[in-house]
């Protein structure tokens, strides 16, 4: 019966031995597992502060981008209206040289219409001495 313990014992304790290294590779297998984990973890959540970088990346240049459209359509107005009022200036600077000519016209006829009235003056002038020395006399 010594033979059947000591070949229970020797049975025992290599079986004891493999638990024991199947343990230990099982808890290194958790532990690579458990880093593994950790890892993905991280990088997920990197990942995720990098998506809300860009979400927030993205949301300030379309901010900015109609910040922009803004300013062109109001640069637009602007433009609209400066042409509007370069055209009425235009319109008011043709009505003055119209009207400079036509002032221009005139000034020959004018001109004339004195001197006709210098004339009728001095003939008046000339009747009236003629009708005091006729009274004189």
């Amino acid at each position: 019966m010594g033979e059947v313990r000591d070949a229970a014992a020797v049975r025992e304790a290599d079986l004891s031995s493999r638990a024991t290294a199947r343990e230990s590779d099982m808890k290194m297998e958790m532990e690579v597992r458990a880093a593994e984990a950790a890892s993905q973890r991280t990088a997920r959540e990197e990942a995720e502060v990098a998506a809300a970088r860009a979400w927030s990346a993205e949301e300030k240049a379309a901010s900015e981008a109609r910040g922009a459209q803004a300013e062109c359509g109001a640069a637009l107005t602007r433009a609209a209206v400066a042409e509007v009022e370069c055209g009425r200036a235009r319109g008011d600077a043709a009505a003055a040289h119209m009207s400079l000519e036509a002032a221009r016209a005139e000034i020959p006829a004018l001109r004339a219409t004195a001197a006709e009235a210098a004339n009728a003056l001095q003939a008046a002038r000339r009747e009236l001495l003629s009708v005091e020395a006729d009274l004189r006399a």
